[in-house]
């Protein structure tokens, strides 16, 4: 075991912990131990007073050229305890230790995300903290290829046989935090990983990942091996499955049917629009869906048969970013998914086959339905469509900042022929119950010819008309 004084004398910030040294004095013991913080000596503002008159005495003696490496060391290490000390009364260390380590575990998850050692940070705070740091094992569940190869293996050996989640980046040193967590690999419960490298891939196609729930692969950026599809089958716990510029197998993707939220971004060659419909055949179990700027590939045997619509009765979160036109109202009429809350599909033209009208109405009722006011946007053919729910996902599912409306918005792009795209428009949301705002931001002529040929007995509940 690596001891936390070590740690405390160390000047690199990806050692472990730092601690108050023997000689810290009768003051920050009993400040730091006291059971009932009444019983302090000091009060904080007497301590601040105290800890001011140190940081003077500090600078004075940096000034001083008679003053000696070992006073300013010694004077640093007594403020530090005076401000562990002064710490140790702050009302939030009233608080139980089960809710304290509750907290520190979302910080230091995120922290560990983007590679900064939250651990170390919040152990600096006072001694108590460092002491409820040191004995849990929930706090050590986070590594990324960031941190040193000591405070790595001190997380896989403070974390015992917990689950723990892997982040591995881009940076210099990646092969060898991989060859440090390998042998831990069936305690993976999620894995961010940067593919490009061809040991780390070639290994992932052939270990097994048992308890792997979360599973985010990116493409490196000049990596000069090509991105083999990993291998899924190895993984039957899979919940949430991203990819990045990272292909599947899609004559055979082989995702596990388990999978709650799938993404898939950035992809130049692309399944057919048929394997795309038998890929999300395949999870019948999906929650959320996000494409982005995946480019299909042309069917070259188009299937004999007509094929089966996927059935998806639990997705709720739809977000279709930069795909062909013509394959977003495709897609949106080809899926049943009757408990959808949140559709982003941008870019998206209203459907002129009665059949996919139909569909893609019936997908957006209850999201329209369930909002207190409908606001409709249309304008002219710079602007950006999308149909979107005022509902306030998590990532990756979040709102553009210009949807942040109260209800439910609907963005339209319209041609040339401006007045029956606003009729086609308004017959799409027509005789709805919902109140409904409506914008019409053309700067086009035509917008007073297509304002007087509408039927507005359609919108009976027309609250606010902007032009």
């Amino acid at each position: 075991m690596l001891p936390a004084a070590h740690a405390a004398n160390s000047n690199d910030h990806q050692g472990l912990l730092p601690s108050v040294s023997e000689g810290s004095g009768n003051i920050v013991d009993k400040a730091e131990k006291s059971a009932d913080r009444t019983d302090s000596p000091l009060t904080i503002s007497q301590y601040d007073q105290l800890i001011q008159s140190t940081e003077n005495a500090l600078a004075e003696l940096r000034k001083s050229p008679g003053a000696s490496f070992i006073n300013i060391k010694q004077t640093e290490q007594s403020r530090a305890d005076q401000a562990r000390a002064r710490n140790a009364l702050l009302p939030i260390q009233t608080l139980p230790n089960e809710l304290l380590l509750k907290i520190w575990s979302h910080v230091a998850y995120e922290l560990a995300l983007k590679g900064s050692n939250g651990v170390w940070i919040l152990a600096q705070v006072s001694k108590v903290w460092a002491d409820i740091i040191l004995s849990s094992s929930d706090l050590w569940c986070n590594i990324n290829s960031q941190f040193s190869q000591r405070r790595t293996r001190w997380a896989l050996q403070k974390s015992s046989e917990r689950p723990i989640h892997v982040f591995l980046g881009t940076e210099r040193g990646v092969e060898e935090c991989f060859d440090t967590v390998l042998p831990q690999c069936h305690r993976w419960r999620e894995l961010r990983l940067a593919l490009g490298l061809p040991e780390i891939t070639m290994t992932l196609r052939v270990i097994s990942l048992p308890i792997l729930e979360h599973l985010e692969l990116r493409a490196r950026l000049g990596g000069a091996a090509p991105v083999e599809p990993p291998n899924l089958l190895a993984s039957p716990s899979l919940r949430t499955l991203m990819l990045y510029s990272v292909p599947l197998d899609w004559i055979s993707p082989s995702v596990p049917a388990g999978v709650r939220s799938l993404g898939i971004c950035n992809i130049r060659d692309g399944p057919t629009f048929s394997q795309l419909l038998t890929l999300l055949s395949s999870v019948p179990m999906l929650e959320e869906l996000r494409l982005e700027g995946v480019y299909l590939t042309s069917e070259s045997n188009p299937p004999a048969e007509q094929q089966k619509t996927p059935e998806m009765p639990y997705l709720q979160k739809i977000r279709i970013v930069n795909l062909a036109r013509e394959t977003t109202n495709r897609l949106l009429s080809s899926i049943r998914a009757n408990q959808v809350r949140s559709l982003v599909a941008t870019p998206l033209d209203l459907p002129t086959l009665p059949d996919h009208t139909r569909n893609i109405r019936k997908l957006m009722a209850k999201i329209a339905s369930s909002a207190q006011e409908i606001f409709l946007d249309i304008g002219g053919s710079e602007f950006a469509l999308a149909v979107v729910s005022s509902y306030e996902p998590s990532e990756p599912f979040r709102l553009p900042p210009a949807t942040g409306r109260a209800g439910f918005v609907l963005g339209f792009r319209t041609n040339s022929d401006y007045a029956r795209d606003i009729q086609n428009f308004v017959s799409f949301v027509a005789y709805t119950p919902t109140p409904i705002s409506l914008s019409l931001n053309s700067r086009q002529p035509w917008i007073n010819v297509a304002i007087e040929s509408l039927d507005w007995d359609q919108l009976p509940s027309l609250r606010q008309l902007e032009i």
